[in-house]
């Protein structure tokens, strides 16, 4: 049963119902762009973070590549000794 369908709640319902219609309205013209933020951020927090997987993936990569580089150059110099 809704509120509306109510007896004497009806009459109030007919009386103020573009009141209400409106109020709904401007309720969400208000309340929507901070819906909309709230999802952006949590999309913007979502791409930070696979970001900074990459970027640590990156240096990770880098980082063994250079003391990979650096052991070889060592056993060069020994062989060569």
């Amino acid at each position: 049963m809704k509120l509306k369908d109510l007896p004497l709640k009806s009459k109030i319902w007919n009386k103020h119902k573009r009141t209400q219609k409106t109020l709904w309205i401007i309720t969400w013209i208000i309340f929507f762009p901070f819906v909309i933020l709230q999802i952006i951020n949590e999309l913007l927090d979502i791409i930070i973070s696979k970001m900074a997987q990459l970027r640590s993936n990156i240096v990770r990569t880098i980082v063994k590549n250079i003391i990979f580089m650096l052991a070889i150059d060592g056993l060069v110099e020994k062989v060569e000794e």
